[in-house]
């Protein structure tokens, strides 16, 4: 009976431990019930715009981080819990520290684990061909001259990861030109070196023709406001060396494309060509309810079929500033669509917001009002004024007039007369006259309409001492 005793102590001794561990043997996550649980984690700072890093604790948990700021590892975890915080996968192109990384888990959240990142730093070079005089610089980021000579070479001062570079000749070589190949971009974890300086006696000029107004550039650089017709640009560049031309602002609402824009340059090139075009954007949205098949058309025209309920574009793209008019060409078998956001203007973005809603043909809009001033000892005519969507199918419509005892016609009813009309066509006007209808001393007229076989009543009240008008009902 006492080893039994003892066993089973052994055995809660051991449960007890378990629980203040977390049950893990690295984490602690979930806790136990009944006791206060923390977080661990601290700040991030020094981490570079789309790169990320991974932190591991225990050699089990693990956070990744994709922006600077509070940081923590799932938990809870309790008091006691005993942590070791280790960098996991280093962001690309950076490097990572740690501070505090290890500890126990006292009586509030652990926040002071520290991570600390530092881009690391590349070389920027290439090399130099063709020169023959002396007294050339080169420079990168307008500073760290650097003689030139042929053959390869690197800048001094290296830059930092994600860091822009800009190779240039700040001082041409005595009776030569040189022009910088591939001297611009950004640090991407690596040494740059493939910067081509090609240097040459003879230099040649880069042109062409333009259809409009744009600003271009050559070879990323060498800025030029050209107008519409032909157009050099100012650089000329040495025998050998490649150029690049390109569009940096396109005329407003437009595109455009270069023809003949880059190659080798023996001669004058005369021949680059730039024409521009309005953007062009698809039309189209989502349609909802169909059961069959629809044929919608943008601008009277580009007939779509749909089939299946959910989004649908266009094929015809159109351009910005011009309209749009979307509408049903054809409607399904058995079904009434109608369009929202139908129409409008193109704006320098794709159309999507286009909604076509399908369903049974008795679907269309109804404006109800009085045919005549209800007064005392008259006649009450309701008249229904019927949408262009479809026709309301039958059975036909129940026109109510209800009579109530307050000029805002918001009490209960006192008395409540019916008549019923016949299906309405589209743009159609129809009135139903109530069976010997009188209005009482001290009553006022409602008007509602009643759609079979659901039996519902739609009706709202303008506050007026003759009048209780219904209006822009849905039958449905």
């Amino acid at each position: 009976m006492r080893e039994r005793t003892a066993g089973l102590l052994w055995v809660l001794f051991a449960a007890s431990l378990l629980a203040a561990c977390g049950g893990s043997g690295y984490g602690g996550g979930g806790g136990t019930p009944g006791v206060p649980g923390f977080t661990v984690g601290g700040s991030l700072s020094g981490l570079g715009p789309g790169k990320s890093i991974s932190l591991q604790m225990n050699g089990g948990d693990a956070v990744t981080a994709s922006a600077n700021g509070a940081y923590s590892f799932a938990g809870p975890f309790q008091s006691g819990f005993a942590y070791t915080v280790a960098l996991l996968i280093q962001p690309l192109g950076q490097n990572c520290t740690l501070s505090n990384p290890s500890g126990i888990v006292g009586s509030g959240n652990v926040t002071n684990i520290a991570v600390t990142c530092t881009s690391n730093q590349y070389s920027i070079g290439g090399t130099v061909s063709g020169l023959t005089g002396g007294g050339g610089t080169l420079q990168n980021n307008a500073g760290d001259d650097l003689s030139l000579s042929n053959g390869a070479f690197a800048f001094g001062t290296p830059i930092a990861d994600s860091a822009p570079y800009a190779v240039t000749v700040s001082t041409q070589p005595t009776g030569q030109i040189c022009t910088v190949n591939n001297g611009r971009g950004t640090v991407s974890a690596a040494n740059v070196n493939n910067v081509a300086v090609i240097c040459s006696a003879s230099a040649f000029t880069v042109g062409g023709n333009s259809g409009s107004a744009v600003v271009l550039q050559n070879n990323g650089a060498d800025n030029l406001t050209a107008a519409a017709g032909a157009f050099t640009f100012a650089t000329p560049l040495a025998s050998g060396a490649g150029y690049s031309v390109g569009v940096l602002t396109p005329p407003a609402g437009q595109g455009c494309s270069v023809a003949n824009g880059s190659g080798t340059i023996g001669a004058n090139v005369t021949n680059v060509a730039v024409a521009c075009a309005p953007n062009q954007f698809t039309v189209g949205g989502t349609v909802s309810g169909l059961s069959g098949t629809l044929v919608v058309q943008n601008n009277l025209a580009d007939a779509l079929g749909v089939s299946a309920n959910g989004p649908f574009v266009f094929a015809t793209a159109i351009a910005t500033g011009s309209a749009y008019a979307v509408s049903v060409l054809t409607q399904p078998a058995g079904q009434t669509c109608v369009v929202a956001n139908a129409s409008g203007t193109v704006s320098g973005a794709n159309v999507s917001n286009v909604a076509v809603s399908c369903g049974v043909p008795d679907l269309i809009p109804v404006n109800a009002t009085f045919a005549q001033q209800a007064g005392l000892n008259k006649a009450v005519a309701a008249r229904l004024s019927a949408g262009n969507a479809g026709t309301v199918a039958s059975p036909p419509i129940t026109v109510t007039v209800r009579l109530h005892a307050d000029a805002g016609c918001v009490s209960a009813p006192a008395a409540s007369l019916s008549a019923d009309m016949v299906a309405l066509g589209p743009s159609t006007v129809a009135s139903a006259f109530t069976p010997s209808a009188t209005i009482a001393p001290g009553t006022y007229p409602s008007q509602s309409l009643i759609v079979d076989p659901a039996n519902n009543v739609a009706e709202s009240n303008e506050a007026n001492n003759t009048l209780c008008l219904t209006n822009a009902l849905v039958v449905h």
